[in-house]
């Protein structure tokens, strides 16, 4: 039982290893697009504490926006960073931005 304990752990972490190696982050996939010459929007995901963290956050989001360097708020909710968020940003390739909130331990 130890032994395929073991075993099983050491494929759990060379499948994230491998993922790790071969899957680029949202963030790394703009910049690589960017370095060759494809403009595509950043995707946002949004978690803040309150209403007024979070639109103060969206507005700022928003007026960092250029035509060259476009800025699209997914979705923005208040509470904690949650799998289902992770599920989503991971799915349309957006960064997750919190601000003062708690990141659920699976996600």
């Amino acid at each position: 039982q130890e032994a395929r304990n073991r075993a099983e752990s050491y494929r759990n972490v060379l499948r994230d290893q491998q993922m790790r190696l071969h899957n680029e982050t949202p963030l790394e996939r703009f910049k690589k697009a960017r370095l060759e010459g494809k403009t595509s929007p950043y995707y946002i995901l949004i978690k803040a504490d309150t209403d007024g963290s979070l639109e103060a956050l969206a507005d700022s989001l928003i007026k960092l926006s250029t035509p060259d360097k476009p800025i699209q708020i997914i979705y923005k909710a208040i509470g904690p960073v949650s799998t289902s968020d992770v599920t989503l940003a991971a799915a349309s390739n957006a960064l997750i931005i919190s601000f003062h909130v708690k990141v659920e331990p699976l996600a």
